[in-house]
């Protein structure tokens, strides 16, 4: 027998890979062969658009850098120029008192019918150094304000270009991602992919997290740092623990509820996916920034669309069938990149009820 072919049966035998096994087991490639965009010339198309967005964000994130460098660089500004101005106000408040029981005392001396000249000089003369060294304070105060007020008017002339600059970032950021599961979809049709409901959901996920989406109304409290604030997305039971190692492993919780219950956003997030995912029934992602993201599947129907912004309690749509066909329910899973977490240590403790739309 060549030993190729024994090596082969060995490694069969031992349930081990070899390389060319290996390489026929990988999964397939994220990006089109040559051949498969001969096959299907829409995906030129689609990866042309996602060059051309790509080298969009890069010049938006440059100028996006240089706005927040020169906002920043102002603040500090401001900031130094406010604490010399409160140590300006302490000082004055220190000498006003002094100069005022001088000032008292002087009247009295000359208003004596016989004044201590000598103490009236020296009186009048540690007076007179006083007052200049108060006007040199109030000039000083004087600069410093109009300097504080140069610094507001560039900041409050940067801020709306600022503001509008990220917008555009996360507008591109959006549409990069658009056309990224674009492109998935075409490749997994093109390929006729079998993939399992698990599967099909990682491969959201991962194309998500590469997009990087930072919602503005997150960036003052990103969820990483929202432990015990995340509010539970459905009414119901909990019939599904969090169990990563089950086979299958069960990477969120599932609950049990009446049906079409309002199912709603644990957190404050975008909507990077809103779909249908055989297996899954509906499904929503919701970006949270800085790589975070809850997954609301098994859902009947949905009234949130990609690219869109919602606040913790805002319904996502209705619950669907789950755990077992018949059964009104959804699952509920929390994600750092594509790490799972166990949700039920970030939930609100104590809370039962899903709550209303918060600001």
């Amino acid at each position: 027998m060549p030993l190729g072919i024994f090596s082969l049966l060995i490694a069969a035998l031992l349930g081990l890979a070899t390389p060319a096994l290996a390489q026929a087991q990988a999964p397939p490639p994220s990006e089109p062969t040559q051949a498969e965009r001969a096959a299907r010339p829409e995906l030129d198309k689609i990866l042309s658009d996602i060059t051309f967005l790509e080298a969009r964000l890069k010049t938006q994130k440059t100028r996006q850098a240089a706005l927040s460098g020169e906002l920043g660089r102002l603040a500090r500004e401001r900031q130094a120029t406010e604490d010399e101005l409160a140590g300006l106000t302490t000082r004055l408040r220190a000498l006003l008192p002094k100069l005022w029981e001088m000032d008292v005392r002087l009247k009295g001396m000359l208003s004596a019918p016989a004044a201590p000249w000598d103490e009236t000089d020296r009186t009048l003369t540690w007076l007179g150094a006083q007052y200049v060294e108060v006007r040199g304070e109030l000039s000083g105060m004087s600069l410093k304000n109009s300097e504080l007020t140069a610094n507001l008017a560039k900041e409050a002339e940067l801020r709306p270009e600022a503001d509008a600059q990220n917008a555009l970032v996360e507008k591109t950021r959006d549409a990069i991602l658009e056309a990224r599961l674009k492109l998935r979809r075409e490749l997994a049709s093109l390929r006729h992919e079998r993939l399992a409901p698990r599967e099909l959901l990682e491969r959201v996920l991962e194309i998500v997290a590469q997009a990087e989406l930072s919602p503005a109304m997150v960036q003052d409290k990103p969820l990483d740092a929202a432990q015990g604030q995340l509010a539970r997305p459905v009414a119901g039971e909990q019939v599904q623990a969090f169990d990563p190692e089950a086979s299958p492993p069960r990477n969120g919780l599932g609950f049990k509820t009446a049906r079409a219950e309002a199912v709603r956003a644990a957190y404050w997030g975008r909507v990077a996916f809103a779909g249908e995912l055989k297996g899954l029934g509906h499904v929503v992602v919701l970006a949270h920034g800085g790589a975070a993201a809850t997954v609301y599947a098994h859902m009947a129907r949905l009234s949130v669309k990609p690219g869109q912004d919602v606040t913790r309690g805002e319904a996502l749509g209705v619950a669907g069938e789950f755990p077992v066909p018949g059964a009104s329910g959804m699952s509920f899973e929390l994600r750092f990149g594509l790490k799972p977490s166990n949700p039920s240590r970030w939930f609100v403790v104590g809370h039962v009820a899903v709550p209303t739309p918060a600001s």
